[in-house]
């Protein structure tokens, strides 16, 4: 184990170590920024490409301008949610031979003639990565993300980690400070900040712990969670520009109230106790399993379970307990390669240091959570 002068020094370490990957993901949320463009569902043209298992989506009639878009698979799973078109079945068609494509595209454009609605396609240059409800909340990015640093700055949080992926970001920032929850556990505490301007994810700051013997990190509490899509509108009614502006400015004002308490005092012992409680309750390796069994694939079930009833006590804490799976499963995750998938096991890792019983529901922990 490690003493407290070390476990600040390996805390000063991975600052170091990761604070880059934090300015990239800032810097991938600040470039890029979606084009909009709502249509008409029965204004929508599917189209296979010849030499690829993709598809073109079109907008417009003929005689109007045309806006031609290629398709990231996120948009494409709203597209064939939307449709009411199993996944299973747009794979086995994109996979297939020509004909299966056009089929495909056959589908979804018979189905989107027929339909009344309109819908929000957002792009990044010539490729859609989200297909949406036209009310769907349009958050800009940009000046949130600044209010987020900002207060962080004025907590002395400093930037830690970021991920950056073509439909999501997540940045972790975190307080130089070594802490002791429990006799002999060395913790470092901060904040995620997650987006998805695209419906991959609701927008959420979440407290964040760093187990300092072994790096383990895990998202604890969501502190402030913002559903995209509005209350239900008529279909006639829309969003004004003074409506988004308003909207905007809420949201802007809350992230910086919200910073300055999580990282106040009050904040700081109420993640400490919600780590010694989650210590204290006992947890058998079959309810681990359980818990876990429907968000993790197989072989993470199989890995984490082993983890979690194997004799190891120096990346992971001793005892079968809620902390000891926590770490099991942000262990697990930093053994994950893919960028997505780590935040999504960080999460789960979470789920277990919920005050209470500790009986969260962590069956979607790997679902899109995005709005639509």
């Amino acid at each position: 184990m490690i003493d407290r002068s070390q476990a600040g020094a390996r805390l000063q370490q991975v600052i170091d170590e990761h604070r880059a990957s934090a300015a990239g993901a800032v810097q991938h949320a600040l470039d890029t920024v979606p084009r909009d463009s709502v249509v008409r569902a029965s204004a929508l043209r599917f189209s296979a490409l010849i030499e690829d298992d993709g598809l073109l989506m079109q907008a417009g009639a003929e005689g109007q301008d045309v806006q031609t878009w290629g398709l990231h698979r996120h948009a494409l799973g709203q597209i064939a949610e939307s449709a009411s078109v199993p996944m299973t079945y747009v794979d086995t068609l994109l996979n297939g031979e020509g004909w299966q494509r056009e089929l495909l595209a056959d589908v979804l454009t018979t189905t989107y003639t027929h339909s009344t609605k309109r819908h929000l396609v957002r792009a990044v240059g010539d490729e859609a990565r989200g297909f949406l409800s036209d009310r769907y909340r349009r958050l800009d990015t940009r000046p949130i993300l600044d209010a987020f640093f900002q207060a962080t700055a004025f907590a002395g949080a400093v930037p830690f980690s970021g991920v950056a992926t073509d439909i999501r970001t997540a940045v972790k920032v975190v307080l130089p400070h070594v802490f002791e929850p429990i006799a002999g556990e060395f913790v470092a505490y901060g904040l995620e900040w997650l987006n998805s301007d695209f419906g991959a994810a609701r927008y959420s700051l979440r407290a964040f712990l760093l187990r300092l013997v072994c790096i383990n990190g895990a998202t604890a509490e969501d502190l402030l969670s913002q559903v995209h899509l509005g209350g239900r509108l008529p279909d006639e009614v829309t969003f004004t520009e003074q409506t988004y502006a308003a909207d905007q400015r809420a949201m802007t004002l809350a992230t910086r109230d919200v910073v300055r308490g999580a990282l106040s005092d009050g904040g700081i012992r109420r993640l400490t106790a919600t780590i010694g409680q989650a210590a204290s309750r006992d947890l058998d390796t079959a309810e681990f399993r359980r818990r876990v069994a429907a968000a993790l694939s197989k072989d993470e079930l199989r890995r984490a379970s082993e983890s979690f009833a194997g004799p190891d006590v120096v990346n992971l804490p001793a005892g079968q307990t809620a902390w000891r799976a926590s770490n099991a499963l942000s262990w697990l995750a930093r053994a994950t390669d893919d960028s997505e998938r780590r935040l999504d096991l960080e999460r789960l890792a979470g789920t277990f240091l919920k005050t209470g019983n500790g009986n969260g529901d962590t069956t979607g922990a790997g679902a899109n959570d995005g709005g639509r």
